[in-house]
């Protein structure tokens, strides 16, 4: 994971997501008591959730400071600055011999894995097993494609770092009543969907999730939420849902 110090912790399958891929931000190097306590905290949580066999430290000392009395096992890889030579071939050296003790897995299950947590973080763990049941994962990081039964159900697109579902992808979502928007059946679904045309939505849509158009009981669209989803129902005007594929595209 990488640590930052206006954002916090961020795991590294979700380093292509906003807001840990777009912040641009000076850093001094120095970090006050404040942001301590915030990764100090962060990091707890996040270790009561998530056990480690072996931690490596690859962090500058005055980071070191504040943080490795939290971990009951660890390396330090860092000797002066992080991307120093030195450093770095510590680091290679480090991860190759605590590597040694586990099995080599297959890059297909690399990049299954690694998807996994992208669609756990953006849809749930129930819904991303769904997605990727009988599903292979193939391509070139981070635009990984998604494939089922020789079809491909969604990609992981750029910018927005987030999987990015075909129509066959959203009739999953359908199947499992998640992130839909049902619009009124006299409704031509061409462009965007607007307010108006919304007669029901899932209300835990958020802006930006991938979300299933739905119209007479069958999936007719796809595309990116733009209004949470009991604003999209009670809104008058705005846009909804921004197209991507419909069913006659």
């Amino acid at each position: 994971m990488i640590v930052t110090s206006p954002i916090g912790i961020v795991p590294r399958e979700l380093e292509s997501i906003y807001p840990a891929s777009s912040y641009d931000i000076g850093v001094s190097g120095l970090w006050n008591k404040d942001e301590q306590h915030l990764i100090r905290s962060l990091f707890n949580e996040y270790l009561k959730r998530n056990e480690y066999d072996h931690i490596i430290v690859h962090l500058p000392k005055k980071m070191q400071d504040f943080l490795i009395d939290m971990f009951s096992s660890y390396s330090i890889s860092c000797v002066d600055s992080p991307t120093s030579e030195e450093s770095l071939n510590k680091l290679v050296e480090i991860v190759s011999e605590k590597c040694q003790r586990y099995p080599s897995i297959s890059i297909g299950q690399y990049r299954w894995e690694r998807v996994r947590s992208l669609l756990t973080f953006q849809f749930g763990i129930n819904l991303a097993d769904r997605l990727l049941e009988n599903c292979i994962v193939r391509g070139r990081g981070p635009q990984f494609k998604l494939l089922k039964d020789d079809q491909q159900i969604g990609m992981i697109s750029i910018p927005r770092g987030f999987v990015s579902l075909t129509m066959k992808g959203a009739e999953i979502l359908y199947e499992a009543d998640k992130y839909w928007v049902k619009i009124d059946k006299t409704f031509r679904l061409k462009g965007s969907v607007f307010a108006p045309g919304v007669v029901d939505a899932d209300e835990g849509i958020r802006i930006g999730d991938e979300v299933c158009i739905v119209q007479n009981d069958c999936v007719e669209g796809v595309g990116v939420a733009q209004m949470h989803g009991e604003e999209m129902v009670s809104a008058r005007y705005g846009e909804a849902v921004k197209l991507r594929h419909h069913a006659d595209s």
